[in-house]
């Protein structure tokens, strides 16, 4: 599978075959769950799967000037969240850095409710720097889903038999259940579900 063209929709579904075996192995201590401390199977394969996934728009330059790839310290591969919030990031502060003299970023057509949610967040100032908006991006996200936690709990499981458990919770949007095979699986469509809410409803 990691020969195949790394595009976005092939690389995440690879990402989520990682997780899922990883988590059925034990990927903790990278120990073969029959014991000796072996490596598994699938570690070796591991290090050839390419890092990021191909895009044709991830190296272009956005309108208005400037291009390249957004710096990755240390070559280190950035998770599917982060890498959207980094975009998304670039692509704020470049389309503001563009705009007319004299125009308030906040009557912008499309950016302005986003720029006006991060300046109240930040106590009446905007970022400045690509990093800055990133980091402001990311802590409103995180703001949301904690004000979230807070006022609606996070979802619970109930094991229904051997073979069945459901996750649920009530927040926004009403009551939410949903059954599935495992204990883990049940919980985390729940919260997939939860999180989905909070960042649309709540």
């Amino acid at each position: 599978m990691g020969n195949l063209p790394m595009f976005r929709g092939v690389w995440l579904q690879l990402q989520d075959i990682r997780r899922r075996v990883q988590a059925l192995w034990g990927d903790r201590h990278l120990r073969d769950p029959e014991g000796n401390g072996r490596p598994p199977p699938w570690r070796k394969a591991l290090e050839e799967w390419p890092k990021t996934p191909l895009s044709p728009h991830r190296d272009a330059p956005l309108r208005g000037g400037g291009g390249g790839p957004p710096p990755d310290p240390g070559g280190v591969a950035r998770e599917e969240g982060s890498m959207i919030v980094s975009h998304l990031a670039r692509m704020i502060h470049r389309t503001l850095q563009n705009l007319p003299p004299g125009i308030n970023p906040e009557e912008h057509p499309v950016l302005g409710p986003v720029v006006t949610q991060v300046r109240l967040h930040l106590g009446g100032r905007l970022p400045q720097t690509e990093d800055e908006w990133e980091e402001a991006l990311a802590r409103l996200l995180a703001e949301i889903v904690v004000a979230g936690w807070d006022r609606y709990r996070a979802p619970g499981v109930a094991q229904l038999d051997e073979h069945r458990a459901v996750g649920s919770f009530n927040g926004p949007g009403g009551l939410y259940t949903v059954e599935a095979s495992s204990r883990r699986e049940a919980y985390m469509e729940a919260r997939r579900e939860w999180v989905y809410r909070l960042l649309t409803q709540g």
